[in-house]
């Protein structure tokens, strides 16, 4: 698999540790604070799924 390749290169022991993905529906903020300034996010306010 492509995920091998760096292990190997470098002489490193494989993972054998798995990641598992959820979709989640979460909330967008409707914003945040960035210095003395606000950002607005896109889809502020709204659900993503």
């Amino acid at each position: 698999m492509a995920y091998f390749h760096g292990a190997d290169f470098h002489g490193l022991p494989r993972q054998t540790a798995t990641v598992t993905l959820q979709r989640t529906p979460t909330p967008v903020p409707e914003s945040f604070p960035f210095g003395g300034d606000e950002l607005i996010p896109l889809r502020a306010g709204e659900m993503l799924n």
